[in-house]
């Protein structure tokens, strides 16, 4: 059992992680739908409650705290639970889990994996929800469970059994083989082919012999069908030799046409990458974590959000499906960041009016003018419009901070205040910002627990004498260190970026906008650089490039293939001198506002 470190809960005693007690049962609560368990044998169970009643309780259970004071929310163990309630018990035995949703999703699953009695539709269920929990790493995600790829993959691959099916294989109606060869299948093929199981008492077997006959429509495929014309076991040749033959195109090679479909999938998804940085195929995402962004309607986010904010954001997507019958087909435009789309849904809401007379819907155009005049909805005046801002791609990130490091560099050469500030609190920090250095025109202000950002503003404000004194004081401490390790990455781009703002560096002197930039965005993003460019002569991008290619050229541009439109747009020759993209000035008037 290890100690956690932090604070109590809800004022509750300090608790550690994996501690045993017993508990009332009116404390604990059973969340809908998290257990992977949806099917309980009622001649087992009952044989359970008899044992509870007359021995108790012998494994503990688990849960987890919740938000509410002295009470429980289960994540493993829930037949004991039930039977226990059912037996009449006052309390039973738990071991209390300090963990989040991720880990107790995976805590859930593997205790229930353990047991003879969990149907593999539910692993199967529940293996998704740990996928979406491991960044849709499956290496990770088996790892985790203790469970080879092959059977993670088996697992997923039945996430295509019709809801019949799963519930006749949970209830032992049916066994896995006739599961896994009906997943094979369309939905209404699945559902009238289960019913000719049950009913005829149809072995696997049997089965397998029936479904190793039947073909595949090549018309379905989501591959270039062009090599099957020539393949032997394309009926379309069969029926010009044989009067029985099956009619039509058709692959009678369920491994070949499965290889290319795969091999389609992957390059599918390799193309939608251009427009996306997330692609998902459906068994690779829990269909509550992500929905559909729009620019109006009841969940929109509006037009602004979706061009400026939605579009380049790392959590911006689209689905590919792999289901029998609609293999390859896209759901675009996804958000996999439900916090998010929310926030920004309500914020445009929050930014609509609706114009009674012609029932025509407009955007307010807020304003930060104290003056502005008030809103056709009352005296208060109109609320302000959803912000742009969006989750950064890391590959775009990691370009803005290596462009704020660099910067912050040459400006802390030309600034003597900088560069002291900076030497004295990376000082400071490997001796605790022990407050005996600090002077007194900011001891006031200062403490050992203030943060990296406020002290460089501190410190900045000095004198160059008072950051030398302090300086030289604090340095006298350094031989009779431990050894520590030097800040994180995160710590010096936010170091960077607090230098540019205290030394008011002008960004359109030190960035150019240049193909290794733009390379890292996805179309999206890209679209979005170039609506903006807009270079210190007041020349725009887009007006440019259409004067001289025409009228709708810039909209065929974005059409081209990701490395075409990059090549295509610095071709043209336009001079981004003065031009910095929002990307990067909004992050350093977000660290002015700290």
């Amino acid at each position: 059992m290890n100690a956690i470190n932090s604070s109590p809960l809800n004022g509750a005693p300090l608790v550690e992680d994996g501690s045993l007690d017993y508990l009332p049962l009116d404390a604990i609560s059973a969340e809908d739908g998290f257990n992977p368990r949806k099917f309980f044998q009622d001649a087992a169970f009952e044989e359970l409650v008899q044992a509870v009643r007359a021995e108790g309780v012998i494994q503990p259970i688990v849960v987890r705290p919740s938000d509410i004071e002295g009470k429980y929310i289960l994540i493993a163990g829930e037949r004991r639970y039930r039977a226990s309630v059912q037996a009449g018990c006052e309390d039973i035995p738990a071991v209390i889990r300090l963990v989040d949703d991720r880990k107790a999703a995976v805590i859930a699953l593997m205790e229930n994996a353990t047991r003879a009695d969990l149907s593999i539709t539910e692993e199967a269920d529940a293996v998704r929800i740990v996928l979406t929990h491991s960044g849709n790493d499956k290496d990770e995600a088996a790892k985790k469970l203790g469970w080879s790829r092959q059977k993670l993959d088996q697992r997923l691959a039945l996430l295509h059994a019709h809801p019949l099916v799963k519930q006749a294989l949970t209830e032992q109606t049916i066994k896995l083989g006739h599961a896994v060869l009906l997943c094979q299948l369309t939905d209404a093929m699945q559902e009238t082919t289960l019913a000719s199981i049950v009913n005829d008492n149809i072995s696997v077997a049997d089965l397998k012999a029936r479904l190793s006959g039947f073909a595949l429509e090549l018309s379905s495929a989501c591959f270039d069908t062009k090599d099957c014309q020539s393949c032997p076991r394309n009926s379309s040749i069969q029926t010009s030799l044989f009067e029985d033959a099956l009619s039509g195109g058709k692959c009678a090679d369920h491994e070949c046409f499965g290889t290319k479909t795969n091999e389609a999938l992957l390059l599918k998804k390799e193309e939608l990458a251009e427009t996306y940085h997330v692609v998902f195929l459906d068994t690779e995402r829990d269909p509550n974590t992500y929905t559909e962004v729009s620019k109006t309607g009841t969940y929109g986010v509006g037009s602004e959000q979706y061009e400026k904010g939605c579009k380049g954001c790392a959590n911006f997507g689209g689905l590919l499906s792999s289901k029998a019958g609609c293999v390859g087909a896209v759901t675009n435009d996804l958000c996999f960041d439900l916090t998010c789309h929310g926030e920004k849904v309500t914020a445009y809401k929050d930014c609509r009016e609706i114009t009674v007379n012609t029932g025509v819907e407009e955007e307010t155009t807020p304003s930060d003018d104290k003056t502005a005049k008030p809103s056709k909805t009352g005296n208060k005046p109109a609320p302000k419009k959803p912000t742009a801002s969006a989750a950064m791609p890391k590959r775009v990130s990691e370009k803005i901070d290596a462009f704020y490091q660099r910067t912050a560099e040459q400006a802390a050469l030309k600034d003597v205040n900088a560069s002291l500030s900076l030497a004295l609190y990376t000082v400071l920090e490997k001796v605790n910002k022990k407050e005996d250095f600090i002077v007194d025109t900011i001891k006031d202000k200062w403490s050992k627990t203030i943060e990296r950002p406020a002290a460089l503003k501190l410190l900045y404000g000095c004198t160059v004498d008072e950051l030398k004194l302090m300086l030289v004081q604090a340095a006298s401490h350094l031989p009779n260190l431990e050894s520590e390790s030097f800040p994180n990455r995160d710590g010096l781009v936010a170091t960077s970026k607090v230098l540019l703002t205290l030394t008011k560096t002008d960004c359109s002197e030190h960035f150019l906008l240049d193909k290794s930039f733009v390379e890292v965005h996805t179309k999206g993003g890209i679209e979005i650089l170039l609506k903006e460019a807009k270079n210190s002569n007041g020349a725009v991008f887009v007006t440019e490039y259409e004067a001289k290619h025409g009228e709708g050229s810039f909209k065929s541009l974005l059409k081209m293939k990701h490395k075409e439109l990059v090549e295509k747009a610095f071709k043209f020759g336009f001079d981004f001198t003065g031009f910095v993209p929002t990307c990067i000035s909004k992050n350093l008037l977000d660290t002015k506002s700290k």
